[in-house]
């Protein structure tokens, strides 16, 4: 969205060598939205789902090729023969999450006019078509706004909220090989993260930005939580 609080499609890139932004040459055009989510895949696309516009929820699927700057929209099916069972597409939504398994797309959470959700949708992008596995174990409440993030084979959710209510300070784990969730203690949660392996970044949790985490998370770089959250840095790992 713009100053205006008004909605648009155009795509704004930061040099990370001279420290600079630039607008490159688009080819096709993706409606205006916000609150999308968005992943990279290893064949250099950006893969785009959902967002709102004004009253209008999306549930469509876009790409955008990083090298040649040109838009696509996918023409999702239903699924495979052999996901047949399970085939089913997501509600239109925002403030959801995709995290990338290989080629898989993991989409978990968001919210619509009335609801938030906790279901999660797995977008098959060597087939073009989306999946719902048969999830088990112990979910996380519906929540929009939360931080999602690959560790291993594992999806680890954070934080988010149910609109009306507070901001959640919660944690889980998603294994994506048995589909069966669980709730982790915070320090588990740093653990999980420093066994990652990637550089130092700071990831804001929710909407409200009242939480944060951190991948290697030493003291110095863990910002000061609201009192009552979890999330502290005497927690994090040694």
């Amino acid at each position: 969205a713009n100053k205006q609080r008004e909605q648009v499609n155009t795509v704004t890139v930061f040099d990370i060598e001279f420290k600079s932004w630039f607008p490159p040459f688009v080819v096709g055009s993706c409606p205006p939205r916000s609150g999308h989510a968005a992943c990279m895949l290893d064949d250099g696309k950006m893969l785009v789902f959902g967002g709102i516009r004004g009253r209008r929820w999306f549930a469509d699927v876009h790409f955008l090729d990083v090298v040649t700057w040109q838009w696509t929209k996918a023409d999702t099916g239903a699924g495979s023969v052999e996901y047949a069972l399970h085939s089913e597409t997501p509600e239109a939504r925002s403030f959801s999450t995709l995290v990338r398994f290989g080629t898989d797309v993991v989409l978990f959470g968001g919210n619509d006019s009335s609801r938030a959700f906790n279901n999660v949708y797995v977008y098959k992008t060597d087939k073009n078509a989306w999946w719902k596995p048969l999830v088990t174990g112990t979910p996380p409440r519906a929540r929009t706004g939360h931080t999602a993030y690959r560790a291993g084979r594992k999806l680890l959710v954070f934080g988010g909220w149910d609109p009306p209510g507070a901001p959640f300070d919660d944690a889980f784990a998603l294994d994506t090989d048995t589909w069966r969730w669980e709730p982790i203690h915070p320090e588990a949660l740093f653990r999980a993260l420093a066994s990652a392996r990637h550089p130092r970044q700071i990831i804001p949790v929710c909407p409200l930005r009242l939480s944060y985490l951190a991948e290697w998370c030493p003291a110095a770089t863990v910002p000061a939580t609201p009192s009552g959250s979890r999330f502290r840095s005497d927690l994090c790992p040694p």
